[in-house]
């Protein structure tokens, strides 16, 4: 119904810019937040996933969600 797919021309400018800014040293985290991984849906996704996606989504991006509460160090 759905999958996600690295958008690799926001990766590039993203690596970039860390670069340059000195914020990315060594290995880094990245992913929704950063717009590299997007969703792409299917024709046969519903409405209601899609909106659901998007609210998360956009939670993900403003901070609201943050995976590292899931994972142990």
């Amino acid at each position: 119904m759905a999958s996600v797919s690295m958008n690799w021309a926001n990766v590039y400018p993203w690596i970039i810019k860390g670069i340059k800014s000195g914020e990315l040293k060594g290995a880094q985290e990245v992913g929704v937040k950063e717009g590299v991984f997007e969703t792409i849906f299917t024709d046969q996704c519903s409405e209601e996933c899609k909106k659901a996606v998007e609210k998360a989504t956009e939670e993900i991006t403003n901070g609201k969600i943050d995976f590292k509460q899931y994972f142990s160090e």
